[in-house]
């Protein structure tokens, strides 16, 4: 299964939803690739201290977490052979890229089993959803030219949300609510948690630590591999 993580602006937590994600699915003794195509190869750097965590820890002869790969694409390269390729070999392929602007972005689209789009609860985020969404509906229309039943699975995802964002999410999900014609909305809501930024100098998740919040990340999961609802399914728009 291959689940591509895209969007434009930083700051939204999509490398350390890629790594959680993985971190979750190595747990369950999954095979996973993680593709960092973003510039600042935010997940290339979390596994390369985590092969190191490990190697310390065999050293040591303590007990070492599961392996996760990663494998490193610029942003103007094209994934969709690559990716298929990895398909085959993992049971995982996680894509850590950026949005709309960059071709990785693009050319993953057309073969991903799903795609994540993380945003914060803020006018910024949600601006940059629209021409992500754009490029994601462009390419389902051509792949429709051929596959007239196909479509793309596209999620919005809401995160870096703390306990007293209730109202802020509000209003995010009912902004969300006008782009149901080009994707769902998760069920998922991933929340701050102080510990991912600490264990995150080791290549470590919450699944790894066993942490209670590792939970979010699990249901998310949970929703990957059809086990749970979305929270607004997609109203595709019919056309006459």
């Amino acid at each position: 299964m291959v689940v591509t993580l895209g969007m434009a602006k930083g700051g939204v937590w999509k490398s350390t939803l890629a790594m959680n994600i993985a971190g979750v699915l190595a747990n369950q003794n999954h095979s996973v690739c993680i593709v960092d195509s973003d510039p600042r190869e935010t997940c290339n750097n979390n596994v390369r201290r985590r092969n190191e965590y490990n190697e310390r820890q065999r050293s040591q002869g303590k007990p070492t977490v599961p392996e996760i790969h990663c494998q490193i694409k610029r942003p103007e390269d094209s994934l969709n052979k690559h990716l298929e390729k990895l398909d085959e070999d993992f049971d995982y392929v996680i894509v850590d890229t950026g949005g709309y602007e960059n071709k990785a972005f693009k050319s993953a689209v057309a073969v991903s089993d799903l795609i994540y789009l993380p945003f914060f609860p803020c006018t910024d985020d949600m601006d940059n959803l629209v021409p992500t969404l754009n490029v994601i509906v462009e390419t389902e229309g051509y792949i429709r030219n051929v596959y007239p039943d196909e479509h793309i699975d596209a999620r919005l995802i809401v995160t870096g949300a703390d306990h007293n964002s209730k109202d802020l999410l509000v209003e995010a999900l009912e902004f969300s609510r006008d782009l149901l014609p080009y994707a769902s909305i998760s069920s998922a809501v991933i929340q701050r948690v102080k510990k991912v930024v600490t264990i995150k100098d080791d290549g470590l998740t919450l699944a790894d630590i066993k942490h209670p919040k590792r939970s979010m990340f699990e249901l998310l999961v949970d929703e990957i591999n059809g086990k749970r609802e979305v929270k607004y399914q997609r109203e595709m728009v019919t056309e006459e």
